[in-house]
């Protein structure tokens, strides 16, 4: 029998609606009409209605809100603008591995020293450890506020007020946040916030969104227009606006509840064939990663491709370097289901599975 293929990365990258796909398609068939900056001039409204509804989702003011192609573009354009000379730099364990490489040849080039933070106890955080690290010459600190290889929720709220120095930035990628759980940077209290949009927020590939706060561009002497890339494909952005109206019309907390729901029966699922997550669902967000014996992981990888289910073995070495996953024994299989996945599709994925357990 021929299944259809099921997609189990929404974490990597969300399956945008059909409704996504046309919005654009109209606007390329304007686009072949009446050429790119016209068509982009009668969409004028309709952008603007993107950064309303963008800013929404985070809870904040369209004027302080851009757009990127990737949570990495929005990163760098940013840190890039930041005065960092002679100061310390504090990353969270679980730091995206990009943000660490540029941050790397920054500190080979003479400048900023970069110190990984404590690890946390995600069950029962505390953080004094990391409130002690935070002096005077700590230029920024930098968090996920979900992790990628198991999409542990850093308590960025209390970070965010821990005691820190009026130049001491507090930048949250948001990557695996948005559309999946409440983003609101004024309760975060952060100062940046960058992300892709394409995972929990489902919308199109090379869509980013990223924030800053007033008193953090006048210290830094940024603008939104300085990072916003000033070529931008509109088609693209259009899409973006129907996939957070989606979004914002289902309710973030709705959502949440939905694909919790799905983890749920994963976790369950997996107990059944003997299998165990590698953090629990009290602490994660979207997803659970499934711990996988070393010696069975070949055959559970040609099982899953052979019946067509897509999910994603992370690389907990080369994504989040200083995180703490042991994979000595086991590889971290993450099944991330978002709201067009079904109970039925998660109990094909571990009839593939349990032969091989």
């Amino acid at each position: 029998m021929t299944h259809s293929p099921i997609y189990l990365n929404g974490c990597g990258r969300g399956l945008p609606d059909g409704d996504v796909f046309a919005r654009m398609q109209a606007h390329h068939r304007l686009e072949g009409q009446i050429g790119e900056p016209a068509a982009k001039a009668q969409a004028a409204d309709a952008l603007q209605s993107v950064r309303d509804s963008v800013a929404t989702l985070i809870g904040a003011s369209p004027d302080h809100t851009g757009f990127s192609t990737s949570t990495s573009a929005a990163w760098l354009s940013i840190t890039a603008q930041m005065p960092l000379e002679g100061k310390r730099i504090l990353v969270a364990p679980h730091e995206w591995w990009s943000n660490l490489k540029v941050l790397d040849r920054v500190t080979r080039t003479g400048g900023p020293q970069v110190e990984v933070l404590p690890p946390l106890d995600f069950a029962n955080p505390d953080l004094r450890a990391w409130q002690n690290r935070i002096d005077d010459d700590v230029a920024a600190i930098f968090a996920p506020m979900v992790t990628s290889v198991t999409t542990l929720r850093y308590p960025v709220e209390a970070i965010g007020h821990l005691q820190r120095p009026a130049h001491t930035a507090f930048i949250i990628d948001a990557a695996q946040a948005l559309g999946r759980t409440p983003v609101d940077v004024a309760k975060i209290n952060c100062d940046a916030l960058v992300g892709t949009t394409r995972k929990g927020t489902r919308g199109p590939s090379q869509t980013a969104l990223f924030w800053m706060s007033p008193a953090f561009m006048a210290r830094a002497n940024m603008t939104i227009q300085a990072v916003e890339p000033f070529d931008f494909n509109t088609a693209t952005r259009l899409g973006l606006g129907v996939a957070v109206d989606q979004v914002l019309a289902r309710g973030v907390d709705t959502i949440e509840a939905d694909v919790t729901a799905l983890t749920d029966h994963i976790r369950a699922s997996a107990a059944h064939v003997g299998l165990t997550c590698i953090d629990s669902a009290e602490t994660t967000i979207g997803a659970a990663t499934l711990a996988i014996p070393r010696t069975k992981a070949d055959a559970i990888s040609a099982a899953l491709a052979a019946d067509q289910i897509t999910a994603k073995w992370a690389q907990p070495g080369a994504e989040e370097p200083h995180s703490a996953v042991d994979t000595t024994q086991n590889l971290p299989l993450r099944v991330s289901p978002h709201l067009y996945n079904t109970t039925a599709e998660i109990d094909r994925l571990f009839t593939a599975i349990a032969p091989h357990c």
